[in-house]
Parts: C-alpha cells; structure tokens; sequence
C-alpha cells in the first residue's frame, strides 16, 4: 500500500515500512485502540494542543523521500478552519549495528530544499518514507469534529478526522520537561555563524523546547566558573562600587525569552520560558580569589540584587531565574562540590550562599520583591539525609534528585513538598531503543509520584553525527546538515509533549486521576515508590556507586504494556467528558 495513516504511538522500520515489534500492542485495550485507528484514523485532542498522527508512503522505486512527500490539507469543521498542518519528514537512524529506526524530525519544507546528497542518509536510496504530521489547535477552537486530507501523488486519498473536545489544557503544564545541556554546545554545532545568525540559531533551541512545552536549560558557565560569551552582562567597578555597567547587550539577546515574545504564535504556549540558570557562581560575579571576605560576599549580593531589581523593571516575573552551583572538587577547581555534594563540610558552602541570596533581596527590597529568584540544588548521595535536616532542608526552593533517591526516599519528597519547595527528579529518560511511548511512561511515573517535573537526561542536545546514530542523548539536532541553522525536533520530544497533555488531564481529575492510574496498572498506592534501603541513611561519604546498581526501582508502568499509557489517556478524557 502506497499510503497508510499511523498513530503518533508507534514507529515503523525505515527498512520495512513495518511497525517494530517493541511497538506493537499488547493489551486488549491497547490492540483494541490501534484498531479503531486503522478502521478510522482520527485524533481526539485538548484545546491548547496539538493532534499528531504518522503518515507512511512506500514507493517502487528507491529514492530519498522529497518526492513524496505528503499533502496535507486544512482540517475544517463546524467550528471553522484549524491551524495549518506541520509535515515533518523522519529521519532513518542506526540503533546499534543491526536496526534502524527513525529518530529526527526535519520540517518538510527544509528537506525538499537541501541538498540531494544531504537527503541521501546512511540508509542510502529507500523504499519507505515516514512523516509526522502535528496540527496545533488553538485554545478559541470550537470543540467538535473536523476533516482534513493526506494526497501523495499516485496513491489514493486518505481522510483523518480530529475530534476537538471541550476541554482546554493549562498555559504551563503541571509537569516541567526539562532539556538540560551546556553553554557554547550550540556555537559547536553550528561554527562560522556571525553573532546575529548565532543569536537566532539559539533562540530556534529555546523555540523548538518550548513548542513541545518542555524547556531548554543552559547551564551559561563551565567547571572553572567563567561564563560563556554574552551570558552574563558586563561588570565595572570593585568591591561597593562594582555593579553591572550595561543590560543592553543581555536584554536584546534574552528579553524576548523572558518576556514571552521569542514565543509567539508558539503550539507550547505564548508565555515566557519558565526557567533558566544565572550565571552566578563561585567565581561570578565575584571573583573567588577573595572568597571568605566581606568584600567577595558584597559583590556576589550586590550584583545579584541587581539582577533582581532589572527583572522586576523589565516585567520578567514569569521566568524562575535559578542559582546553581555546579562546581565539583573532581575538577580541582574549587574545593567544594556544589554538585551531588557527598561530605558533610560542603553543607557550610549552601548555607552561606543562602545567606547571600537573602541578603540580595534586603538590598534589592520592595524594587526587586516580585523577582523570582530560586536557589537551585542537584543532590543524590545525601538527599535522605538533607530533605528532612532541619537546617539544610529550607535552604532550597528547587530540588533536583537522583531518580533512585527519589524513589526510595518518599519521606523526604514529601517534606520537601510539603515546604512548597519544588520537586525534580534527574535521570531514567527514555532511549529511542524503547517503546515509542516509553518518554510517556516516565511522565507519568512522575506525575503518580507527586514530582513536579525530570530532567530524562543530564545533557539532550546532540552533535550532526547522532543524526545518523540515534542516541539516548540526543533530543535536540542541529539542522546545518541540511542548510538549516536552526534546531530540530524528534520523535521522543513530541513524546513528551503529548504525556503532559496526558498529566495535565490527569491533573484536571486530581484523585480520581491517580485511582485511575492504579487501576489501569494493578499498582496501590504504595506500589510507586520503593522502600528507603538501611544505607541511605548511612553517612553519605561510605556510599559507592555499586549501591545504587543493587537497589531496584519501583515502577508499576514499566511492568505493563508499553501503550497502557495511550489507554490512560483515553480513559482520563472519557473521564473529564463524563464530568
């Protein structure tokens, strides 16, 4: 067949045009989900979100795919004319020695423009084609059905229907996807751009994160504290006198990422980026040669307060702005671990840093109030011993933990909820190796939990070579490869886009949602977590890394059909729709 409509849940081989095993439904409610899609290709989908669906084209002849690609035509209905569709061709990638899979996304007007020996790929001339195609529907859309479509030349017409229902996502999801990675990777993979084109390639990063409501978080310096070109607003002055001598250059660059414009007419919401890292550290904005004198600790608050007071003149108060210490003594840089700290001299560092974050707002006062300004901590090692210590647990307001640590130490989740402190966990995202809806399965394991949101991996943006090669570290792409300075998207982010919908639903259902995960999963409440092992509390210096591997993991998901997620989904809409 020339031309088959797929739903956003699974992957086929490019080899085959076949759907992978792995993908494949297990379940009765999940076989029974991909068959009323293949009978009838329809999508039901929130206001404020965005429909998806695959289209598969299969040709005699082996080519690179331009030719064939798909038509898609406007979806309309009762309630008038949705947004455009967005076609975007996948790109076959090497897992391993043995499989290929599809992985990358490039806008299809992007690649029919390239250059024929850029489309060429790996795989070399092809039989099989796939596209995604994603249809943003606006929060105003009137709920109802709409038709829309797919023509290849050659092949018959297929229509997909989209049920838009009266239901309407929140602005900012309930869970916070968050892409971390490190200042200049994005000047490294796309080299001899002049600063403008630098400046737009890397808006395209914040941009492409943002469309699928996760966010991009770029640590702006590296281990020895020195911040990367144009992320921090130059200095003047000493000691009392040195303060930030001009925004100009800052403000033009970040403002519009701040204030919401860099996002306009964007599928995750026209709103400002929800967090991002200052460039504050140990060596900035004071230097720490001078460190442990009253003059180091004047600088680093008096700068600080200046930021607090330009954000709030400048109406940046949407955006987290963080204080992260990402220093390691492995490094031998600094003598403290700011970082998965695992002595217990290093605590003294966090609390008089906390003292220097307070003491910015008293100076910045009623001028810098509405600032928000979080101290930031990546812990694992000590995590059972600091949430519920008295004295380091209220120092944070954004925790992010080790996924083991979180998991078995659900005392200490629950204090530092409790203090209204925010909850993260970092590591177990999914590979492209997985299940296609395996980035679902740890949103909603995240959700379940009580966790405001993960990082899935330490570092998600990748070089051109993990084109070709796809790789867990790898959810965002340079486009240079095909004359594009901009980033590309893949199949795992939309992943993720699509299981905040799915959690953000589930939210709308409070503790009817979570009854409903547990019963879709056979899981009590008890199930999600896994009990604290004795050494978790032992002290932090005696633990090793063989610990960890020792400890399973509680997930209730993990042990059932990799598509259950889909299943609760649907269930969760019946759900909000039976009111």
């Amino acid at each position: 067949m020339p031309l088959r409509i797929l739903s956003d849940r699974v992957r086929t081989s490019p080899e085959t045009g076949e759907v992978i095993p792995r993908d494949r439904p297990t379940s009765e409610a999940a076989r029974a989900l991909e068959a009323r899609f293949a009978e009838q290709p329809a999508v039901r989908v929130a206001r404020g979100g965005v429909a998806s669906f695959q289209v598969i084209v299969s040709r005699e002849r082996p080519g690179d795919g331009a030719e064939a690609v798909p038509r898609v035509s406007g979806f309309r209905g009762a309630g008038g004319a949705l947004l455009e569709a967005r076609v975007c061709y996948q790109w076959p990638c090497r897992i391993g020695e043995q499989e290929w899979t599809y992985e990358v996304l490039v806008p299809e007007e992007v690649y029919r423009s390239a250059l024929a020996e850029a489309r060429g790929g790996p795989l070399g001339p092809r039989r099989h084609h796939g596209f995604w195609v994603d249809v943003p529907v606006p929060r105003d859309a009137e709920p109802g059905s709409y038709q829309g479509q797919v023509e290849v030349a050659g092949a018959d017409p297929a229509t997909v229907r989209l049920e838009v229902l009266p239901i309407e996502l929140p602005l900012t999801p309930r869970i916070t996807v968050d892409l971390n990675s490190y200042a200049d990777h994005i000047a490294a993979h796309h080299p001899g751009l002049s600063q403008g084109e630098l400046v737009a390639c890397e808006t395209s990063y914040y941009r492409e994160a943002h469309d699928h409501r996760a966010v991009l978080h770029y640590l702006p310096y590296g281990h020895a504290g020195e911040v990367a070109d144009g992320y921090a607003p130059p200095l003047a002055g000493r000691g009392r006198h040195l303060r930030v001598a001009d925004w100009a250059e800052y403000d033009q660059r970040f403002g519009p990422l701040f204030d919401g414009s860099a996002m306009a007419g964007s599928p995750g919401g026209e709103r400002p980026i929800p967090h991002w890292y200052l460039p504050v550290n140990l060596d900035w904005p004071a230097d720490y040669a001078y460190f442990g004198t009253r003059g180091y600790d004047h600088e680093f608050a008096q700068v600080l307060a200046e930021f607090r007071c330009h954000i709030q003149e400048k109406r940046w108060t949407q955006t987290n702005f963080e204080v992260f210490l990402n220093h390691k003594k492995r490094y031998r840089y600094f003598p403290y671990d700011g970082d998965e700290r695992k002595h217990q001299a290093d605590r003294e560092i966090f609390r008089h840093f906390r003292s220097l974050v307070d003491r910015a707002a008293a100076i910045a006062g009623a001028a810098g109030a509405q600032a928000r300004i979080l101290f930031r901590t990546d812990i694992s090692w000590s995590f059972a011993h600091d949430a519920r210590d008295d004295q380091i647990g209220p120092l944070f307001d954004l925790w992010v933990i080790g996924l083991g640590n979180f998991t078995w130490s659900r005392a200490g989740v629950e204090v530092i909820l409790a203090r209204n402190q925010l909850a993260w966990w970092y590591g177990g995202g999914s590979g492209p190796d997985a299940p296609t809806m395996d980035s679902d399965r740890v949103a909603l394991l995240c959700w379940r939990r009580g966790g405001d949101g993960f990082m899935p991996h330490w570092l998600c943006m990748a070089g051109d070579e993990a084109l070709d090669r796809a790789e867990p570290l790898s959810l965002l792409y340079p486009g240079r490869r095909f004359g594009y300075e901009r980033a590309l998207g893949s199949i795992r982010l939309r992943r993720y886009r699509i299981a905040t919908e799915t959690t953000d639903m589930l939210e709308m259902l409070g503790e009817r949602g979570r009854r409903l995960v547990d019963e879709l999963t056979g899981a009590t409440d008890d199930d999600w977590w896994t009990p604290t092992p004795a050494w978790a509390l032992w002290p932090p210096e005696t633990m090793d890394n063989d610990m960890y591997g020792l400890q399973p993991l509680a997930d209730p998901l993990s042990r059932c059909d990799p598509q259950t997620p889909a299943v609760i989904r649907e269930r969760a809409v019946e759900a909000l729709l039976a009111g």
